[in-house]
C-alpha cells in the first residue's frame, strides 16, 4: 500500500520547469524542499535573463529602424519648411537650408554608427536565435508526428511553435524594417527641396555625395551571411519544414 501511494505521489507531481539530478521526486525533507525552491528560483532567473536579452535585441532593432524613418521625415520637412518661408530673403533661406541639411547629414552618420555597433555587439545573439529556431521548429514537427496525437500534445506543440515563430519574426522583421527604411533615405534627400535654393557648387556637391553615401545598402546579418529581412524569415520557415521532410 505504501509503495502504491509513493508511486502515485511521484507520478502526480505537477509540471517541473527544470529537471535536476538531485533532489529526485521521491526525496522529502526540509533541506530537499529548500533545494527545490532554489531550483525554481534558478529557473525563473534564467527565464528573466533570456526574456531580457530578447527584449533588448528586438527593441534595439526597432529603435534603429525608427531612427531611419525619422531621418527620412526630417529631410522631407526641409522642403516644406523652405516653401513656407519662400517670401523671405533668399540668402537667409539658403543659409538656413544648408545648416539644416548638414544637421541631417550628421544625424545620418550617427544612425549608421549605431547600426554598425549594434551589429557588432548583438549580432551573435540573433545569429544563435535564428539557428535555434531552424532546429527547434524541425525537431518540434518531428515530435508532433512521433508522439500520440491528442489534444494536449497538439496544443502544447502548436503553442511552442507559435512562440518560436513569433520570437524569430521579432528579430527578422525588425531587422528587415531597418533595410526598408534605410532605402528611403536617398529619395528623401533628393526631394528635400534643394532645387528651390540658389545653391552653389559646394552645396550641390555635398548633396550628391550624401545621396551616393546613403545608397550604400544597410542591413543586419546573422553570422555575416543571412540578412535579417522579411523574405529570409519566410525562407527560414520553409527550410525548417524541408529539414523535417528530409529527416523524417
Amino acid at each position: 500500500m505504501k509503495r502504491h501511494v509513493s508511486r502515485l505521489n511521484i507520478s502526480g507531481i505537477p509540471i517541473r520547469t527544470e529537471v535536476v539530478l538531485y533532489p529526485t521526486p521521491a526525496d522529502t525533507g526540509i533541506v530537499v524542499n529548500i533545494l527545490r525552491i532554489l531550483v525554481e528560483i534558478h529557473w525563473w532567473l534564467l527565464v528573466a535573463l533570456m526574456t531580457g536579452v530578447d527584449c533588448l535585441v528586438a527593441t534595439s532593432l526597432v529603435l534603429v529602424g525608427y531612427k531611419f524613418r525619422t531621418l527620412a521625415a526630417y529631410f522631407g520637412s526641409l522642403r516644406q519648411k523652405y516653401l513656407q518661408r519662400s517670401g523671405e530673403n533668399l540668402d537667409v533661406l539658403e543659409k538656413d537650408f544648408r545648416k539644416d541639411f548638414i544637421a541631417g547629414i550628421k544625424f545620418h552618420k550617427e544612425i549608421l554608427w549605431i547600426q554598425r555597433y549594434l551589429q557588432y555587439a548583438l549580432g551573435s545573439t540573433y545569429s544563435i536565435q535564428i539557428t535555434e529556431s531552424l532546429l527547434l521548429l524541425s525537431i518540434t514537427m518531428i515530435k508532433m508526428v512521433a508522439l500520440e496525437r491528442n489534444s494536449t500534445n497538439l496544443i502544447a506543440n502548436f503553442s511552442y511553435i507559435s512562440c518560436v515563430i513569433a520570437l524569430t519574426g521579432a528579430y527578422m522583421l525588425s531587422g528587415g524594417n531597418i533595410m526598408i527604411e534605410a532605402e528611403k533615405i536617398p529619395k528623401a534627400i533628393f526631394y528635400s527641396g534643394w532645387e528651390f535654393t540658389r545653391s552653389g557648387k559646394r552645396l550641390r556637391s555635398l548633396i550628391v555625395v550624401t545621396i551616393i553615401r546613403s545608397q550604400v545598402p544597410v542591413f543586419m546579418t546573422a553570422f555575416g551571411i543571412i540578412m535579417l529581412s522579411h523574405n529570409n524569415f519566410i525562407l527560414i520557415l520553409k527550410n525548417s519544414y524541408s529539414f523535417f521532410a528530409v529527416m523524417y
